[in-house]
C-alpha cells in the first residue's frame, strides 16, 4: 500500500515537473517572439520613414538617363512612373518583416509574403504545442487523481472493515461474559445443593463395599469440588464424573482457543490500521 501510495507521488510529481518545463519552453519561446516583433516594428518605422523622406525628395531629383534618352517610351507609357510609388506604398505598410534592401520591388513583396507565412505557421505550431502540452497535463492529473481515489476508498474500507469485526468481536465478548455469569451462578447453585441430595441407589444397595473402601465417598467430593469450582462451563447433569471432568477441560480448551482467535484478530486489526494511519 505505503509502496503504491509513493508511485502515485513520484508519478505527480514527474507529470507537475514536465508542465512547468513547457510552460517555462512556451513561455521563453512568446518572450522570442515578442523581441523581435518589438525589433522588427521598430526597424519597420525606420525603413517607412525613409521611404517617405525618398518619396519627398522623388520630384526634384533630376529623371534617370533612360527617360532623357527614350522621350517617346514616357509619351507611349505615361502610367508607368504613376504606378511605381502605388505599388510600394501598400507593400511597404502591410508587411511587418524586414526585406534586404537590394531587393527587387517584386522580390521584396515575395520575401514579405513568405515571412508572413512564416509566422503564421509558427504562431499556429506554438499555440498546437500548447494546447498538446495542457492536453497531455489534465490526462496525466486525471490519472493521478483517479489512483489517488482509489487508493483512499480502498484505505476507508480496509478501516470500515477493522471496525465491524472490532464491533463484532466486542459484542461477541460481552455476550459471551453475560453466558459465562449465568453458568457460573448455576454451578454454585448446583454445587450448594449437591450435599442436600440422598446417596445413589448403588450406595444404599451395597453397604458392604462402603465399608471396605471408606474412603471413596470422601474422594468424590473432592473430585467433584475443585471440578464444578474450576470450571465455568455448563454440563448436563446426567453425565458421570468422568465424563463431566473431560467435557470442562475440552470446554477450557475450546474457550482459550477462541480467546487467542478474538485476540489475535483484534491485533491484526490494529497493525492494518496503524499501517494505513503512517500512511
Amino acid at each position: 500500500m505505503r509502496s503504491e501510495q509513493e508511485q502515485v507521488e513520484a508519478r505527480a510529481r514527474q507529470v507537475f515537473e514536465q508542465r512547468d518545463q513547457r510552460l517555462e519552453q512556451a513561455k521563453q519561446r512568446e518572450e522570442q517572439q515578442r523581441q523581435a516583433q518589438q525589433q522588427e516594428t521598430l526597424q519597420q518605422q525606420v525603413r517607412e520613414q525613409r521611404a517617405q523622406q525618398q518619396q519627398r525628395q522623388r520630384p526634384l531629383q533630376p529623371p534617370p538617363p533612360q527617360q532623357r534618352q527614350q522621350p517617346q517610351q514616357q509619351q507611349q507609357q505615361p502610367q508607368q512612373p504613376q504606378q511605381e510609388p502605388q505599388q510600394q506604398q501598400p507593400l511597404g505598410a502591410a508587411s511587418s518583416e524586414y526585406v534586404p534592401e537590394e531587393l527587387s520591388d517584386d522580390e521584396a513583396a515575395i520575401a514579405r509574403v513568405e515571412n508572413r507565412r512564416a509566422r503564421r505557421q509558427m504562431a499556429r505550431d506554438l499555440r498546437w504545442e500548447q494546447e498538446q502540452a495542457e492536453r497531455e497535463l489534465r490526462s496525466e492529473q486525471e490519472q493521478v487523481e483517479a489512483r489517488a481515489r482509489q487508493v483512499f476508498e480502498q484505505r476507508d474500507q480496509r478501516l470500515e472493515q477493522a471496525k465491524q469485526r472490532e464491533e463484532q468481536q466486542r459484542q461477541a465478548q460481552q455476550q459471551e461474559t453475560l453466558q459465562q455469569q449465568v453458568r457460573e451462578q448455576r454451578a454454585q447453585q448446583q454445587q450448594r445443593q449437591r450435599p442436600l441430595q440422598p446417596p445413589p441407589p448403588q450406595q444404599r444397595q451395597q453397604p458392604q463395599q462402603q465399608q471396605q473402601q471408606p474412603q471413596q465417598p470422601q474422594q468424590e467430593p473432592q473430585q467433584q469440588q475443585p471440578l464444578g469450582a474450576a470450571s465455568s462451563e455448563y454440563v448436563p447433569e446426567e453425565l458421570s464424573d468422568d465424563e463431566a471432568a473431560i467435557a470442562r477441560v475440552e470446554n477450557r480448551r475450546a474457550r482459550r482457543q477462541m480467546a487467542r482467535d478474538l485476540r489475535w484478530e483484534q491485533e491484526q486489526a490494529e497493525r492494518e490500521l496503524r499501517s494505513e494511519q503512517e500512511q
